[in-house]
C-alpha cells in the first residue's frame, strides 16, 4: 500500500491520478497499491506549483543609446561541448536594443580578448566615449584585466 508519496517520488513526480492508472492496467511492475488522498502534495510539487512574482516593467528608457550599457555573463565548462568543441560561452547583451552575442570559447581566459575585439571598436564608433558594464558572474578569470581596463 502506498500513500501519496515514494511511487510518487520515484516515478519523477507525477500525478497521482496518472499513477492510479498505471496501477490500475498494470503497466508498472511491483507498482504498490494505491490509496489516493485529494489535495495532498509533496514539498517540491509544491514548491512547483508556486508563481514567482515578475519585476514591473520601467515606463522609461535608461539608456539613451546602443552599447551605452552592457551586461556580460561568462558561463562554462558545460558537460557538451559545442559544434566547435569548445566548453565555454561569453553572452553579452546590450541594454537598449537587447542585441545579444553568444560566442563561444575554447578557455575562459580569452573572454577579454573578444570583448577587445568584437565590442571596443564598435563602442568607439557609435559612442566615441567609454561604455559601462553588468557582470552577473564575480568568478570571472579575466575579471581585473576588465576593471583595469574600464579605469583607465
Amino acid at each position: 500500500m502506498m500513500i501519496n508519496g515514494y511511487g510518487h517520488k520515484k516515478l519523477g513526480h507525477v500525478s497521482l491520478k496518472l499513477i492510479y492508472k498505471l496501477k490500475k492496467h498494470n503497466l508498472v511492475r511491483g507498482l504498490p497499491s494505491l490509496v489516493y488522498k485529494a489535495n495532498l502534495l509533496c514539498d517540491v510539487c509544491q514548491k512547483g506549483k508556486q508563481v514567482k512574482g515578475s519585476f514591473k516593467s520601467k515606463n522609461f528608457v535608461s539608456n539613451s543609446r546602443p552599447l551605452e550599457l552592457l551586461h556580460i555573463n561568462l558561463f562554462g565548462l558545460t558537460r557538451t561541448a559545442s559544434l566547435g568543441g569548445k566548453h565555454y560561452g561569453l553572452v553579452i547583451v546590450n541594454d537598449y536594443s537587447r542585441w545579444t552575442w553568444v560566442i563561444f570559447l575554447a578557455h575562459k581566459d580569452k573572454s577579454f580578448k573578444i570583448f577587445f575585439i568584437l565590442i571596443l571598436p564598435l563602442s568607439e564608433v557609435i559612442m566615441g566615449e567609454n561604455l559601462k558594464m553588468k557582470t552577473f558572474n564575480s568568478s570571472m578569470k579575466n575579471k581585473e584585466f576588465f576593471i583595469n581596463f574600464l579605469v583607465q
